[in-house]
């Protein structure tokens, strides 16, 4: 009797490990460095959902921490300020009311958050957060205007140049602080260049307070 449990036991093992070799996606698991999600960053394990290579999608959670899609946006561009010119705007009437130039040529508002370019996804003016970069720093950042949907993959980075924050500064001040490099732009036009600013976006925590 010993010898026929023994064999049943067998049987529905390797029924099992059969059932499982040819179900995957029953249980399978999609990791951080797997082919398919190499270009998203801050990815948690997510059981039994697959997710197309062209997802460039943001998920709030409940503590303000954003599963961050988007792409890694090593590339860090600029705009002027005063290329913002429609006065009845709400980037140009948020920057008039709360933001100020600061030694760098950057828009900071009173709590030290830098002024930037975001896409849609990244909601409304006056959205505030915390991006932490590859090399440890976080850059505390408040959203003062629309990257176009036009411009962007999924309202999310750049089409062009796959950049996702994109620094709203005063060019005057900034060119004073950090010179003119030799093909015409601050900071060869790319706030990466720059050690503080350097490295890839590895999180994103939405800040919920005022400041």
């Amino acid at each position: 009797m010993l010898k026929i449990e023994r064999l049943i036991y067998q049987v529905v093992i390797i029924s099992l490990l059969i059932y499982l070799y040819t179900h995957p996606k029953h249980i399978y698991m999609t990791p951080l460095n797997s082919s398919k999600l190499a270009h998203f960053t801050h990815i948690q394990y997510i059981p039994s959902v697959v997710i197309p290579d062209d997802l460039n999608m943001a998920k709030n959670t409940a503590n303000g921490e954003i599963n961050y899609m988007c792409h890694p946006g090593r590339n860090k561009t600029y705009m002027s300020y005063k290329a913002i010119t429609n006065k009845n705007s709400e980037q140009y009437k948020y920057i008039e009311k709360y933001m100020t130039v600061n030694t760098k040529g950057f828009l900071i508002d009173e709590h030290g958050r830098i002024g930037v370019a975001l896409g849609s996804h990244f909601g409304k003016i006056g959205s505030k957060y915390d991006i932490e970069l590859s090399n440890g720093n976080i850059l505390r950042v408040v959203k003062i205007e629309h990257k176009s949907d036009e411009h962007t993959n999924n309202g999310c980075e750049q089409k062009w140049d796959k950049s996702v924050i994109e620094f709203v500064i005063d060019i005057r001040v900034a060119k004073q602080y950090y010179g003119v490099a030799k093909n015409g732009y601050i900071n060869s036009g790319n706030y990466n260049n720059v050690d503080e600013f350097k490295g890839d976006i590895i999180k994103i925590n939405k800040i919920e307070s005022r400041n």
